[in-house]
């Protein structure tokens, strides 16, 4: 349930950015690294699981 929340908040903080940028997986944007994204149906959206690089959180 962490893991989904955190995500949820991410996609939400970004979500103007991700329409801007074309991220890939194994990348690292603003100290963040991408290790998943997928289209989820439920939500209609294309998530993304990102871990803090400094802090390993995500």
């Amino acid at each position: 349930m962490k893991k989904l929340l955190f995500l949820l908040m991410v996609s939400l903080l970004v979500t103007g950015s991700v329409v801007a940028q074309n991220f890939e997986v194994g990348g690292t944007y603003h100290g963040f690294k991408l290790i998943d994204k997928k289209f989820v149906k439920e939500v209609n959206s294309e998530c993304y699981v990102f871990v803090h690089t400094a802090s390993g959180i995500g």
